[in-house]
């Protein structure tokens, strides 16, 4: 569950729109990608949230998918 203190801020642009300055890849887990394969199944994934921290939360889509 998210738990929000300030409205969540979100972009939707396209790709060819953004300007770039490269790709950060983190190697995950095994365990930690069938989650988001599971996540995306089920709900599908609109997004990401991270606070600095250990918690790295999944934000599902509304409803079902």
């Amino acid at each position: 569950m998210i738990m929000e203190k300030e409205p969540l801020k979100a972009i939707d642009i396209r790709l060819s729109q953004a300007e770039s300055g490269g790709i950060a890849y983190y190697r995950i887990t095994s365990d930690l990608k069938e989650f988001l394969q599971k996540c995306e199944e089920r709900h599908g994934i609109i997004g990401f949230e991270y606070d600095g921290s250990f918690n790295f939360g999944i934000i599902l889509k509304k409803g079902d998918k």
